[in-house]
């Protein structure tokens, strides 16, 4: 959200104007970080997939 966005929100809806953009504003960042999260939650899932295979074929070779 840039400057002239925040400015027309104030100068339009006076507080309300600003709260609501600083709302918009918390929203974004809360959903950037989640979705961060939620990229290195998939990089794990797959390396702990792998590991699991893995070791899989190493028990399953085991019994033979």
């Amino acid at each position: 959200m840039d400057l002239g966005m925040i400015a027309e929100l104030g100068g339009q809806f006076g507080s309300m104007g600003l709260m609501i953009a600083y709302l918009i504003y918390r929203e974004r960042a809360q959903m950037s970080e989640r979705l961060e999260t939620e990229k290195a939650r998939i990089e794990a899932d797959k390396a702990l997939a792998q590991s699991l295979g893995a070791l899989t074929a190493v028990v399953q070779g085991l019994d033979r």
